[in-house]
């Protein structure tokens, strides 16, 4: 908003989107005045707590109740900014994705032999992290393969797995070709096996694929509410995603999944 009333407005829904997009704007700034402000609580809980260690051995109360005071205070400083950041994050990130969506809405088929090709080929082509991770790493992607869990072997049509990536921390992507879309009862299944490679590995899969070209019959309506809201594992965080080869050679996505600059799959 560039001066006058933050209640006047034109449009409500176009003052929505500008409102949006002038918040994402800022992100920048912001992120940098929380990560100072953090900063900032860093240095008073180490001082504070060098108050605390000093004024210990004296035995006055007073000093004591002062300096876990601002200790305590401190903490929950740190922690309310913390969480003030992780949801600007989330924000920006979000905000980003519908952007993304925005501006490449159809997304066409590539060529391929089969489904598996073809969506790995649209990830290279669309994911520039992807690619490049693929280059370095051609024998991380097993097409077709087996991937051992805690208790059995998971089979899968293609999937990329790295332990250690970046940094000590694992990446993984599981894609599997269906007949027809997912029932509510087959996403739990494929959670019962995800949670099952989750327990082998300690790291969850980042998105887990499933392919279905030209269904004729439409998704169920609990399996459809159970993709979008997440479906839960017991352990960590997986994006499970149908992906639909349409007969007019586009690709339908439940949920939308943007491929965007700094996330891999």
């Amino acid at each position: 908003m560039d001066g006058g009333s933050p209640r006047a407005m034109e449009d409500p829904l176009q003052s929505l989107f500008k409102l949006s997009d002038d918040l994402y704007k800022n992100a920048k700034w912001s992120f940098r005045r929380i990560d100072v402000t953090i900063l900032f609580l860093l240095f008073s809980l180490f001082f504070t707590g060098l108050l605390v260690r000093a004024w210990l051995p004296t035995g006055k109360p007073m000093l004591i109740m002062i300096a876990l005071g601002l200790l305590v205070a401190s903490l929950m400083a740190m922690m309310m900014m913390l969480k003030l950041r992780k949801l600007l994050h989330d924000y920006v990130t979000r905000h980003a994705a519908i952007n993304a969506v925005r501006a490449d809405p159809i997304v066409q088929v590539p060529e391929g032999g089969t489904p598996t090709d073809r969506f790995l080929s649209h990830l290279r082509s669309k994911n520039r992290e992807f690619r490049q991770f693929i280059e370095a790493h051609p024998e991380t992607l097993r097409k077709p393969g087996s991937l051992s869990g805690a208790k059995r072997s998971h089979e899968f049509d293609a999937y990329v797995f790295k332990k250690g990536f970046p940094a000590g921390r694992s990446y993984m992507l599981l894609i599997r070709e269906l007949e027809g879309l997912p029932s509510l009862k087959d996403l739990k299944m494929l959670a019962r096996e995800v949670d099952d490679i989750t327990a082998k590995w300690r790291t969850a899969p980042s998105r887990v694929v499933l392919i279905v070209t030209s269904p004729i019959e439409d998704i169920p309506g609990n399996a459809y509410e159970v993709l979008i809201d997440g479906v839960p594992l017991r352990k960590g965080t997986s994006i499970f995603q149908v992906v639909i080869e349409s007969a007019d050679g586009t690709y339908d996505f439940i949920p939308l999944v943007p491929e965007m600059r700094g996330f891999m799959p």
